[in-house]
């Protein structure tokens, strides 16, 4: 068994508490209320815990089953969830049609001055991001159901987050932007495009941490040449790019979901005019 099959499957027994407090939960508070609704759609921060285990479900199927490869096999726990996720507000889309939730996003805010565990600490140091002033808004588990991938069901999420962060007075977004294995290939035509377009953080440093270090995973082999079949810009980093986000150097990779991250950030203060006027 490799490394990352060993570290997948450690993380999947450690659900178990997770999933057991998941079933007990009767209660949910959204920090923020974010409700938006179109003919077809409606976006919201979740208070119903039967829509927070439908998300649950839903994030497994596109990140394991999807884009981790494990396909319609049998799971005892087909659910991604963590411990964070019962700190976050969970943004989602429901399509009126099925009352099925069909996207989602995942908030935990934190306002100047207080200190909460970011899921994306767990793979780099924010040390020198978190001294920089102003309200911070993590975005993470970003994801849509593959037959509602449409400019629409992304635009609504976008609209969404604005509608979040204008709520809570925050001034940087930031997160972890994944590539799943698929996309690999498309990482040095990624990495020309970030230099071009000045998207690379140089404020401050944001190394990966030693256990998502690259080199401690050997057999993942990552191309260095840029192919022309592959100059391809994945469409929510592509979003993230348009909207003056930057990205940091080094990369983190997640064995649990074979991906490789980077840090994503946005000064929500310099959202480009044309993002205003669409999402807000």
């Amino acid at each position: 068994m490799t490394t990352a099959s060993l570290w997948m499957e450690s993380q999947n027994l450690a659900k178990f508490p997770l999933i057991f407090r998941m079933k007990r939960l009767r209660i949910l508070a959204p920090r923020v209320h974010v409700l938006i609704e179109t003919d077809s759609y409606i976006v919201k921060t979740i208070s119903d815990p039967s829509d927070l285990r439908e998300t649950f479900r839903m994030r497994y199927d596109v990140f394991f089953r999807e884009f981790a490869g494990r396909g319609d096999r049998f799971s005892l726990m087909p659910y991604d969830v963590d411990l964070h996720d019962f700190a976050c507000d969970h943004l989602v889309v429901q399509d009126k049609a099925s009352r099925k939730i069909i996207a989602t996003y995942r908030f935990l805010f934190q306002e100047e001055g207080e200190k909460k565990n970011f899921y994306t600490e767990s793979e780099f140091d924010l040390s020198a991001f978190r001294a920089i002033p102003g309200n911070k808004l993590e975005l993470g588990r970003a994801c849509v159901h593959k037959d509602f991938r449409t400019g629409t069901v992304i635009g609504l999420l976008w609209k969404g987050m604005v509608q979040y962060a204008k709520k809570t007075n925050t001034r940087y977004l930031f997160g972890c932007s994944s590539l799943c294995r698929k996309e690999f290939a498309a990482l040095p035509y990624i990495r020309e495009q970030l230099a071009k377009r000045d998207a690379v953080v140089t404020q401050f440093e944001v190394p990966a941490r030693s256990e998502f270090h690259l080199s401690k995973y050997p057999e993942v082999i990552l191309p260095e040449v840029i192919s022309e079949e592959h100059r391809t810009m994945p469409s929510l980093i592509n979003m993230y790019l348009l909207a003056g986000a930057k990205m940091g150097t080094e990369l983190a990779y997640d064995a649990e979901m074979d991906c490789l991250d980077f840090f994503t950030v946005m000064d929500f203060s310099k959202l480009p005019a044309s993002f205003e006027r669409r999402f807000a």
